[in-house]
């Protein structure tokens, strides 16, 4: 009896080993498939992203380029700028002098302008006119 007994224990034991190995077996092969999973679903994102990647960096690429030709395009217009302000303040300069200088010459014109007698200077035509007349009509005669 004892053996049998014995016999059942170790049979009871090889059913429960046998359970265990299949429940083993079955999360190995899920653990086997859910890897798989995995690394197809990789294998496609990495189908799609890379190229997306790569175009991005393409676009990327390209956009540093033409901000560089734009940083370029600003610094020449700056240098320009900066020329024609320089320009504009030579050129104002020479009228400050041109002013300076002719100032004193603009001044004494006036003051000679305002210093003539227009009233006088008008009743010299006036009496100059009355003096030609008479000798006007005295030679025409003679024509």
């Amino acid at each position: 009896m004892d053996m049998m007994n014995n016999a059942g224990t170790i049979e009871s034991r090889l059913e429960e080993l046998l359970k265990k190995q299949e429940k083993q077996l079955k999360i190995t092969r899920l653990s086997g498939f859910a890897v798989l999973a995995l690394a197809v679903a990789l294998i496609i994102a990495c189908v799609i992203l890379v190229p997306k990647a790569v175009s991005t960096m393409h676009q990327m690429e390209v956009l540093a380029e033409e901000a560089s030709a734009l940083m370029e395009n600003a610094n020449n217009t700056l240098e320009g700028i900066d020329e024609m302000s320089a320009e504009i303040k030579t050129a104002a300069d020479g009228i400050n002098g041109l002013v300076e200088d002719n100032s004193s010459v603009l001044t004494e014109s006036m003051t000679k302008l305002n210093s003539i007698d227009f009233e006088g200077l008008n009743k010299a035509i006036t009496d100059l006119g009355a003096v030609v007349e008479p000798m006007a009509k005295f030679f025409g005669k003679f024509k």
